[in-house]
């Protein structure tokens, strides 16, 4: 019987042993998680700031994005409108040039007008003259013939 009462106190010695390696584990394990906790939070605290300053940086990008989009966009209207005033002053001197070359046509034809009014008027009076001839003429056979009928009267 003592060898049994032998195992039963060295049974519970070893379950004594057993039980103190137990909460000697379970404290270091529940001081781990404890760390390992606090290790967690202050990730999720890095991750939170990291995250924050990421958006604050992507939204500043973003902003410079778009900036960078509209001076590209008033570079290309700046680029046309420039593209279009050189087609306008292009035009402006072809109309220019086609301006002067009319009046000048302009000028020729009103020149051309008065020398013809010109002539036109020395015609009407060349005209008058030679009707006057023809009238003097006229005037000097009728007498011609008045005179040639008295003189074949005197006979």
């Amino acid at each position: 019987g003592e060898s049994l009462t032998a195992r039963a106190a060295d049974a519970e010695e070893k379950l004594a042993s057993l039980q103190t390696t137990f909460e000697e584990t379970l404290t270091a394990s529940a001081e781990e998680a404890a760390r390992r906790a606090t290790t967690i939070q202050s990730l999720e605290e890095k991750l939170a700031q990291v995250t924050a300053e990421t958006s604050f940086e992507l939204a500043a990008a973003a902003e410079r994005y778009d900036a960078a989009e509209k001076r590209l966009a008033s570079s290309a209207a700046d680029a046309e409108t420039s593209k279009r005033v050189g087609e306008l002053e292009s035009e402006l001197e072809d109309a220019t040039a086609k301006a002067a070359a009319l009046r000048e046509s302009a000028e020729f034809a009103f020149s051309q007008a008065d020398r013809i009014a010109s002539l036109e008027t020395s015609l009407a009076d060349a005209t008058a003259r030679l009707e006057d001839a023809r009238d003097d003429a006229s005037d000097a056979r009728t007498a011609a013939a008045d005179a040639t009928g008295k003189l074949g009267g005197m006979d």
